[in-house]
């Protein structure tokens, strides 16, 4: 069986207000993008056929392709389309780097409205235990991919808490619902590229910015989120394009679609299965002995 997370570093149990997680992290390590490099070359040797990923158009799945790409290592990315041209703002980034990379990508065009209105959006956020709306369709999307399918979800991310002034790692339970469509449909591949292996997980998390962030040296910065170009940026070469940061869904969370009945049973879904973890960045890290 394909391993999701490499030896099981990070092991998530529980849903909602009982979510928690046990993690490794490995003392001996080198930068993020040559652990990225190590990753994929040990993702690229289980392939089962094609490796697909997941293009959104945003930073995260633009440096996985990159980091496959650096390789020599054929991908095909997956573009979705949220139609009628509600994400065109997001993944025209996409097809943008398809273009650079001279890659072919499959597309799916999704009627979201109608997506919405069949109750399906909302069938699959309980079916993988999921209190995000956007979600919805990758579950949707995922079962219908052959191949290996890899997505660049979930990155190591800490966020300053305002109250005493400290930086949490924090882990989310909505993204365990990707992982439980991985699991119910095996689909051999990670929806977590950046953390694949401990080794990347501990990279990511020590990197200059992100001890930068937790040390308070970026006044007014209040997550990582902002700053995760600057770390694929870092060693790597690649120079990403600084972008706004998109979802894909701001137009349709600022129209009528929004506003469907539907879309009420939301506020039940996140009280059901919105669960995280925190831990003081400086507590995990010494835990492990790496600061």
């Amino acid at each position: 069986m394909f391993p999701y997370l490499k030896n099981d570093h990070i092991k998530y149990s529980g849903v909602g207000y009982t979510f928690k997680l046990d993690l490794y992290l490995p003392t001996v390590f080198e930068s993020h993008y040559l652990e990225s490099l190590k990753a994929a070359k040990e993702i690229w040797d289980l392939k089962v056929g094609d490796i697909h990923i997941l293009l959104s158009g945003g930073a995260d799945s633009d440096y996985a392709v990159r980091v496959f790409h650096h390789l020599g290592m054929k991908v095909i990315p997956v573009i979705i389309r949220l139609q009628p041209n509600y994400n065109d703002h997001e993944t025209k980034y996409a097809f943008d780097l398809c273009n650079e990379k001279g890659l072919v990508p499959i597309v799916f065009d999704i009627d979201f409205d109608k997506f919405v209105s069949s109750g399906k959006i909302v069938e699959m956020a309980y079916r993988y235990n999921s209190p995000y709306h956007y979600y919805s369709v990758i579950h949707s999307i995922l079962p219908q991919l052959t191949g290996t399918v890899i997505m660049a979800a979930n990155e190591p991310h800490i966020r300053l808490d305002v109250k005493d002034n400290t930086w949490n790692f924090h882990e989310y339970n909505a993204d365990v619902s990707l992982l439980k469509c991985y699991k119910e449909h095996g689909i051999p591949g990670t929806p977590y590229f950046f953390k694949y292996t401990a080794e990347q997980a501990a990279a990511y998390l020590s990197s200059t910015r992100m001890r930068e962030l937790a040390d308070n040296k970026h006044p007014g910065k209040l997550s990582s989120n902002s700053s995760k170009i600057i770390i694929y940026n870092e060693d790597s070469g690649f120079n990403l394009p600084y972008r706004s940061k998109f979802t894909g869904y701001e137009i349709i969370e600022t129209g009528e679609i929004f506003k469907h009945d539907v879309m009420k049973e939301f506020s039940i879904l996140s009280r059901l299965y919105y669960g995280e973890y925190i831990e003081n960045y400086h507590v995990l890290m010494k835990r492990f002995n790496i600061l």
